[in-house]
């Protein structure tokens, strides 16, 4: 529909008459942030997400439940458990995470979970959302204001600290490239470079 920035040619219209016709739409979006921004971001974009879509699905919606403890039964958007974060819980209590962020309200999206930042030394788990920023609480590499070099040489000690840890990761946004592919890689490269 939109590449994050614009959207594509001949959607809206497609769009409209899909709704003149009584089609039911529902967005499977891979988006790492939450419901209400991919619905603040579609108005700007010219639908009318309301009256548009009967339902939108974002991943980091899903993940935000998943990190929150949300019983299926108490949400339509809750997956259910996954076994290695109920493990974690357990076993921690703390619910510290490192973060690979977007830069967009990473630390914020983390606490509204009950998570706080930590370092990877104490990381009970890692959330990949996006390929900008690396936060555990104290410290902050942003690619945009740090440069590349300094990022991926954090990216590659961050990332060789948690595998000699065996930190689980949840990654909130599975694309490995963004659709302009001008722009950089994204969160699944991350679990991938991981992995």
């Amino acid at each position: 529909m939109h590449d994050g920035t614009t959207t594509y040619e001949g959607v809206l219209p497609v769009v409209q008459k899909l709704k003149e016709l009584g089609k039911e739409m529902i967005i499977l979006s891979n988006s790492s942030k939450r419901q209400d921004n991919s619905i603040k971001l579609l108005t700007k974009l010219g639908f009318d997400p309301q009256r548009d879509f009967s339902q939108i699905i974002t991943s980091g919606e899903v993940s935000y439940h998943l990190l929150s403890g949300t019983k299926p039964n108490q949400s339509p958007l809750a997956p259910n458990p996954w076994p290695v974060l109920e493990q974690v819980i357990q076993q921690s209590k703390t619910k510290k995470v490192f973060c690979f962020g977007s830069g967009d309200g990473d630390e914020d999206y983390l606490q509204s979970c009950g998570w706080t930042l930590a370092p990877m030394d104490e990381a009970d788990l890692i959330v990949a959302r996006g390929t900008f920023t690396i936060k555990d609480g104290s410290t902050l590499v942003h690619k945009k204001h740090d440069g590349d070099e300094a990022y991926y040489q954090a990216y590659h000690e961050q990332l060789s600290k948690a595998a000699q840890r065996k930190v689980p990761m949840l990654v909130a946004n599975p694309d490995k490239i963004r659709p302009d592919a001008n722009r950089s890689p994204m969160p699944g490269t991350i679990g991938t470079d991981y992995e």
